[in-house]
């Protein structure tokens, strides 16, 4: 009876790698070795009590195999079991999840859409408690940490990204890690505010991308979307990756080839269609397309300025992410991809398509109160990210800009 019971836990041993009560079968087979071993001894050296020997084993051998049935029970049916818990997957996102079970987070829901960022970061707190695994926690607190991003309470945001980002209970959802890596960058790439910077490359592991970059934050920048894309290959990474090398190639840093530099453009915009592809049906994040599509005009522009292509791409799909933003009822967060745009136009000297472009600036300035766009805009006056240049030329063409950049901060001399 043993034996056959043995030998039905030794065949297959390369199913085990995927069973949840992998540890409890090997701790039985090898339990139940140790019982034949026992027997073949007490075979050899006590033959007068075979009958005895033998009911002794048989009351062993059951009690281990109760002990054990219960413990795979406990694995596969108890309170923290693999079939309690919640599976997921691209069809059953943590969001659906929690919109359908997490009250709490419901209502910060309505409140982030309403503006209302005191109450979400409040409600998803609450939400916080009521959550059912650590997933669902991942997903949670990175909505508490782009909330204090919005209010733009970096010192608290940055802190709790790398939180995510290190915590190994989330290792099941390694994509909030790589969307907290690429938010890291994007609140950077938002203002070029050097306290960010300052903050997000204070420790490790992101001092030593800083370091090994000879104090080169652009390439140090990279090298954070290159973490990012290890845990996952999200869109935006994907293109700020490609884009740095574009620059480089531009700026004649290295001996790159241009075929080089437009394989990794492609590979990455290949992989950032992918990536829109897999959201489109998640309403959470079904929204981000338009971001993603305004990094890739973004990503076109420099091509068309490093002589690596002409301008096609970059109108198709700088005009498709103004589209998408109108059709998602989210306007007032087009005012990069205006930006992109209008300089393009203004590249190929189409100066009253670019005024055009510009417009709601100077005519509607108020959809964009609260937006990344506003804090560009204005840090820009100190050419934080090197783009000054390419405002000023724009407010050359367009008085209405440039009354708006004025509105902002800027004066007579920061156009000269």
């Amino acid at each position: 009876m043993y034996k056959h019971s043995y030998m039905i836990l030794k065949c297959c041993p390369h199913d085990l790698d995927d069973q949840p009560h992998k540890k409890t079968i090997l701790y039985l087979r090898s339990s139940l070795q140790e019982i034949l071993d026992v027997a073949a001894d007490h075979k050899k050296n006590l033959h007068m009590r075979p009958i005895k020997l033998t009911l002794g084993l048989l009351v062993l051998i059951l009690v281990i195999l109760l002990v054990a049935a219960g413990a795979i029970w406990y694995q596969n049916f108890g309170p923290n079991s693999n079939a309690g818990r919640q599976r997921y997957s691209s069809t059953v996102t943590p969001y659906q999840v929690l919109m359908q079970n997490n009250e709490a987070f419901i209502r910060a829901e309505s409140a982030l859409n309403s503006g209302d960022y005191e109450q979400a970061q409040t409600l998803y707190e609450q939400a916080l408690a009521q959550a059912k695994d650590n997933v669902q926690r991942g997903q949670i607190q990175y909505k508490i940490a782009i909330i204090l991003a919005k209010q733009k309470k970096y010192d608290l945001a940055i802190p709790m990204f790398k939180a995510i980002i290190a915590d190994p209970l989330y290792e099941r959802y390694a994509i909030v890690k790589a969307y907290s890596l690429q938010a890291l960058g994007e609140m950077y790439y938002a203002s070029g505010d050097p306290a960010i910077s300052k903050m997000i490359f204070s420790d490790e592991p992101y001092a030593s991308m800083l370091s090994s970059s000879n104090g080169d934050e652009t390439l140090a920048y990279r090298k954070l979307s290159e973490l990012a894309l290890l845990f996952y290959p999200l869109g935006i990474s994907e293109l700020r990756y490609a884009s740095w090398y574009v620059n480089d190639y531009a700026n004649g840093s290295r001996a790159t080839s241009s075929a080089s530099i437009l394989n990794i453009v492609n590979d990455a915009v290949v992989a950032a269609d992918a990536d829109m592809e897999r959201i489109k049906t998640d309403p959470n994040q079904a929204t981000t397309i338009p971001d993603t599509l305004t990094r890739e005009c973004a990503l076109y522009l420099k091509v068309y300025e490093a002589k690596l292509d002409d301008t096609d791409k970059a109108d198709t799909v700088c005009n498709k992410a103004l589209d998408m933003f109108t059709s998602i009822g989210k306007p007032e967060f087009d005012g990069f991809t205006r930006f992109y745009y209008a300089v393009l136009l203004a590249d190929e000297s189409k100066y009253d398509q670019m005024a055009t472009i510009l417009q709601p600036f100077s005519k509607n300035s108020s959809k964009y109160s609260g937006q990344y766009i506003l804090s560009f805009l204005t840090q820009e006056r100190t050419n934080q990210l090197k783009q000054k240049e390419r405002l000023v030329t724009l407010a050359s063409h367009s008085s209405g800009f440039k009354d708006f950049l004025i509105s902002l901060g800027w004066d007579a001399q920061d156009f000269n």
